[in-house]
């Protein structure tokens, strides 16, 4: 075989034999069986659910990539098909799909990153996940933080990382005229509907009072199949650093949540809480409060445990005295709702 190239003012020529061209293409070969086992997790499906492997491109005809690919799926992959053809074929059959043609095929696209939201602490909270059917529909339901919130601010993302900083930002809209309660109280429900032709359309409503927001994005505009690809390969590499820094996260908002449940309530644990058991729940808030930069879950995980067990009884006195003021000169009638 020969080689030329002029721009570079290089030929060559020479003989390669087939044991030396199939040792140069092996690893190449090996690592396109690496991605079809990768196609396989993503789908939840084993190699024996399926039917039948179609060979695309004029390199499937290599004798080695056959006997690769035999290997791998254990049955003769369909060859019936030109490989130089098999691409122009499908988009014919789409078109005709598109077209309105009765054609007897269905061909599903699939969304190719997770889409999903900005959560308390910058986490990413996923409503529809990579490879997932296209038309789709979610719903996930979402909450308040703090007491008296009227408005929530919704951070549209697309990526397969488990923070904020480390997703694409699609856009951001923000849900007003929540009427004002505790936090934990309002009932927001959060939807996503991305359409076949990749419009994604997000609402959010808040059930009691009905207030609801909305926005429409394409996910996929400005987005390069190389981008899509980097993005997946920094979410593998960095998958167990992300869990990691997410679930930190996750427990200092946890911890913030249970420290400042048990502050407001901290003059009613002083009127029914024993010396021994307000001095442990005293300790454990001091522990909480100068938590200060722990790096690792587990130190986390216990001083949490330790306020929640302390602050137990605080909160079998808080249900004690609102099952008494509930029931206070009522009878069982009344209670009940029935009528004497």
């Amino acid at each position: 075989m020969s080689y030329i190239d002029h721009a570079a003012g290089f030929a060559w020529r020479g003989e390669v034999t087939r044991e030396d061209f199939e040792a140069d293409i092996e690893p190449l070969i090996d690592q396109t069986i690496d991605c079809c086992a990768a196609v396989l997790r993503d789908a939840a499906l084993s190699i024996e659910e399926v039917d039948q492997v179609v060979l695309v491109g004029g390199s499937s005809r290599i004798p080695l990539v056959h006997a690769k690919l035999k290997s791998f799926i254990k049955a003769e992959p369909h060859t019936e098909i030109n490989p130089d053809q098999v691409v122009a074929i499908g988009a014919a059959i789409q078109g005709g799909v598109l077209a309105g043609n009765d054609v007897r095929a269905l061909l599903l696209d699939v969304t190719p990153l997770s889409l999903g939201i900005e959560t308390v602490g910058g986490t990413v909270s996923k409503l529809i996940h990579r490879n997932s059917s296209v038309p789709c529909r979610a719903i996930e339901g979402f909450t308040t933080f703090v007491d008296g919130q009227t408005a929530v601010k919704f951070n549209v993302v697309q990526g397969e990382r488990e923070l904020v900083a480390d997703c694409r930002s699609l856009g951001e809209f923000i849900l007003r005229d929540i009427p004002p309660m505790p936090a934990g109280l309002p009932k927001i429900a959060v939807e996503f509907i991305l359409d076949a032709d990749g419009i994604l359309r997000v609402k959010a409503k808040e059930e009691r009072s009905g207030t609801e927001a909305t926005i429409e994005v394409r996910p996929k505009h400005g987005l390069t199949d190389e981008e899509v690809e980097d993005m997946l390969k920094c979410a593998w590499d960095n998958a167990e650093s992300d869990m990691t820094a997410r679930r930190l996260i996750d427990l200092n908002t946890e911890l913030e949540t249970v420290l400042r449940a048990v502050k407001k309530n901290i003059d009613v644990a002083g009127q029914e809480l024993s010396t021994e058991q307000m001095n442990r729940l005293k300790d454990a808030v001091e522990e909480a409060e100068d938590v200060g930069e722990i790096l690792s879950p587990e130190p986390l995980q216990g001083i949490i445990d330790e306020l929640e067990q302390a602050a137990y009884p605080l909160a079998e006195a808080l249900m004690h005295n609102l099952a008494s003021n509930t029931v206070r000169n009522r009878t069982v009638e009344d209670v009940l709702g029935k009528e004497q």
